[in-house]
């Protein structure tokens, strides 16, 4: 009988198809890991061209259609400066969320948690300058907008909780499955809430990052629950 190594030839035949099926196996985890770090470092090297152009690109930025605003001054001067320009350039309006968009787009704040916290605390500072025409839409006192009118008639969404809430609610009831986004935002659907934004994907995203969920894959989250919940008693 031929052996090889102490072993049939069929038996060390056997072994060598073992061995080979292995290999394949540890090559294509290697495969899929290679897949995601090139879309991961492709994201983030996207995301920093994009931020290395808005660098370049300081001689004007349009603000809600209206007017041209000097992006280099935003860092330059102080935040109630910087509110003012966005109200003159929204003919007296501030609209917090859109405030806190471009002030974030500009690199005047690393994140919008910090651009919003800023951007209230100034109005804090400021309300004897402002009147709230509703929750974070404010008006310069003395100036009157004929042409910004508030759609009173729109419905309102009566989500049976927040949308970070929601978020949350759905990771944590798939436990320690990973959910993709539109997965995430299909399941918050299923449960009620409602978004009138035009990129609710985007939210999710963000939200999940707030409650500091396990990034898995891009887009991709999955339920941290002693981080999710210390987030979720934050006001």
């Amino acid at each position: 009988m031929v052996t090889v190594n102490g072993l049939t030839l069929e038996e060390a035949i056997r072994a060598d198809i073992a061995d080979a099926r292995a290999k394949q196996k540890r090559a294509q985890e290697a495969m899929t890991q290679a897949e995601l770090d090139v879309k991961r470092f492709g994201d983030y090297a996207d995301m920093l061209e994009r931020a290395l152009q808005l660098r370049k690109e300081l001689v004007s930025i349009r603000y809600n259609g209206h007017a041209s605003l000097d992006a280099e001054q935003f860092h330059k001067q102080s935040i109630w400066v910087s509110l003012k320009a966005i109200m003159d350039a929204s003919k007296g309006i501030l609209v917090v969320n859109d405030a806190v968009s471009f002030l974030t787009e500009m690199k005047v704040f690393s994140d919008r948690e910090e651009a919003r916290h800023s951007v209230y605390s100034t109005i804090h500072n400021h309300q004897h300058d402002l009147d709230k025409v509703r929750p974070g839409i404010y008006r310069l006192k003395g100036v009157t907008t004929p042409h910004y009118t508030l759609d009173k008639n729109k419905p309102d969404l009566k989500n049976p909780m927040g949308f970070r809430v929601g978020v949350a609610r759905v990771l944590q009831d798939a436990s320690d499955q990973p959910l993709e986004r539109k997965e995430i935002w299909k399941r918050m659907q299923a449960i009620g809430i409602k978004s009138r934004s035009k990129n609710p994907l985007g939210w999710v995203d963000w939200m999940a990052k707030q409650i500091h969920a396990e990034k898995v894959a891009p887009h991709t989250w999955r339920w941290q629950a002693k981080e999710a919940e210390r987030q979720l008693n934050l006001k």
